[in-house]
């Protein structure tokens, strides 16, 4: 709902007599069944509705079917909820300040009933979070519940990795969790629970830092007592 009229133009400045364009943009939700449904404009004054007009009727198409990607660089098997992880593939090896293109390739094995994100995460030697990509599937244009039995997902995530990481190595590790609330769905690999239902895809090493850059890095403490 918003007031009528362009913003260049209120409905206190319309000519009397004269036709205005006034456009509206109505975004459906991803749940939206497909079918016929009546186009209405309300009217509302101070405080008061002043009725309302049917314009017609819109047909809302299901989204198309979107096939399993035909090539998986690196396959793995995983199980993510309703969805199976085929694999992924990447663009070029990890490195300090770069961003890594990377793709997860999956297929519903049925159509999920909850909103989920689809993630792709990095973890230090630690296990500390350093690079992140979380979406929703197709780069946000739509929402796992859209996608049913045999459809594919080709993700694009994109890891931008900080310039003064410490040399070890790291996990890149993938999974869905709820938009709301943020639980994880329920993962396995290879058969077997997936620790913190989180999915490995894959390690990489970085080696140690030039001379130059270490003197910038902060002094971490161990907690031992000094000698």
């Amino acid at each position: 709902m918003r007031e009528a009229g362009p913003p260049d133009l209120p409905p206190s400045a319309w000519p009397v007599g004269e036709l205005i364009r006034d456009q509206y943009a109505l975004p459906l939700p991803y749940t939206i069944v497909p079918g016929v449904y009546r186009l209405m404009l309300a009217r509302t004054g101070p405080g008061a509705p002043m009725g309302d007009s049917f314009l017609g009727f819109v047909q809302v198409e299901d989204f198309p079917r979107s096939p399993v990607p035909a090539s998986v660089p690196v396959s793995i098997s995983a199980r993510v909820g309703e969805m199976t992880l085929l694999g992924y593939g990447f663009d070029a090896p990890f490195a300090r300040g770069d961003t890594t293109e990377l793709r997860t390739m999956w297929r519903a094995d049925g159509t999920p009933s909850r909103d989920g994100v689809l993630f792709v995460h990095v973890l230090s030697p630690q296990g500390k979070l350093v690079a992140q990509d979380d979406n929703s599937p197709e780069q946000g244009k739509r929402a796992t519940q859209t996608f049913r039995a045999g459809d594919g997902i080709n993700q694009l995530q994109r890891l931008a990795l900080p310039a003064d990481l410490p040399a070890g190595e790291y996990r890149v590790m993938s999974g869905i969790y709820d938009r709301a609330g943020g639980a994880r769905w329920p993962a396995t690999r290879d058969g077997q629970p997936a620790r913190d239902d989180l999915v490995p895809l894959m390690t990489f090493t970085l080696p140690e830092l030039p001379p130059m850059f270490r003197a910038f890095l902060p002094v971490v403490s161990t907690g031992g007592a000094a000698q």
